[in-house]
């Protein structure tokens, strides 16, 4: 199955992951570079491969035997090495020394399979904001009145707009004084 994982074939890559993501078989064997498997010290070897880190692993015993590693190493599933090592961004290198260079499983893709790839899509993510919707495009807007703009100051004699505040008249002298049409704001 992995080497009909080439540019472009996503549906081999896809079979790939879930191959990897199957509880039952999906194994690896974990290099380590310091340790033996099960100890506190243990540490997983790693590559660094256009920037992104990756721990290689081999796909079998035989190939663990064709890699020719002579330390030790860790047989997991691929969801617990998933789930170890996503979170610190690290991906997996699938048969580094295989003819080709072995595959590369980033570590959003590990992320996949430890949270389950039905859970999560395939393919690039794209991060950006949500659109904003303009507000006459909302049921709401259409019965709702425009709030406009603060204005300059009105230049009308009298008026309460002068000084590009407005001002409200107190309860007791807006019922006892109404105000001529020229002292009137035009606006």
């Amino acid at each position: 199955m992995l080497r009909q994982v080439t540019p472009g074939r996503y549906d081999a890559y896809e079979a790939l992951l879930r191959a990897l993501a199957d509880p039952a078989g999906g194994r690896v064997w974990m290099l380590l570079w310091h340790g033996q498997a099960g100890s506190p010290d243990a540490q997983y070897g790693n590559m660094e491969v256009d920037g992104l880190g990756y721990a290689p692993c081999v796909t079998s015993a035989q190939e663990l035997a064709a890699s020719g590693w002579s330390r030790a190493y860790e047989v997991v599933t691929g969801q617990d090495v998933a789930r170890a090592l996503f979170p610190d961004r690290w991906g997996i290198w699938l048969n580094p020394h295989a003819p080709g260079g072995g595959v590369g499983i980033p570590w959003l893709d590990l992320r996949r399979i430890a949270t389950g790839l039905d859970r999560m899509p395939a393919g690039p993510l794209r991060m950006s904001n949500p659109p904003s919707r303009s507000p006459s495009s909302t049921p709401c807007s259409r019965r709702t009145p425009t709030v406009r703009p603060r204005s300059a100051p009105c230049a009308a004699p009298g008026c309460s707009r002068r000084s590009g505040r407005r001002t409200w008249p107190s309860d007791s002298t807006s019922t006892t004084r109404a105000r001529s049409p020229s002292t009137r704001c035009a606006r």
